[in-house]
């Protein structure tokens, strides 16, 4: 299974765990993940549509991320345990990832499945990246 697969079977387990457990409200907002020629997905914690869908959304989201996929493999194979070593000023400065809305929502999601991160997001998971995140937006 590629990694590409890998990842849509974890976003749909995200939402499996936080549709049994009632933690999907605690998201807080839909959003879109995007892999630049490869692969969208829609995800919609609230409201009447709830759910996990390949494609980009029409409606409104409250994040959007869009990623070239050189990034995402980056982002995805982080090794021994640790988040990604990832230059996100660099990546961000040559238009590779693209991030609108609140990332919070994105971060909250993958909380949900903290026994298994999305993105391989060991180490600190998804609080070492949203501070890396941060940091790259200040810069």
């Amino acid at each position: 299974m590629d990694s590409i697969a890998r990842f849509d079977e974890r976003l749909h387990q995200a939402f499996e765990m936080g549709a049994r457990s009632k933690r999907l409200a605690h998201v807080g907002g839909n959003f879109v993940i995007a892999i630049h020629g490869k692969a969208a997905w829609s995800v919609y914690t609230k409201g009447k549509k709830l759910g996990v869908f390949e494609g980009v959304a029409d409606e409104t989201m409250d994040f959007v991320m869009v990623m070239q996929p050189e990034v995402f493999e980056q982002m995805y194979r982080a090794t021994d345990g640790a988040a990604p070593d990832l230059d996100f000023a660099g990546i961000l400065a040559a238009n590779k990832l693209a991030m609108w809305g609140d990332p919070d929502v994105f971060f909250r999601y993958l909380a949900l499945n903290a026994g298994g991160n999305m993105l391989a997001l060991r180490g600190g998971g998804a609080a070492s990246v949203k501070t890396t995140a941060k940091k790259a937006r200040s810069a």
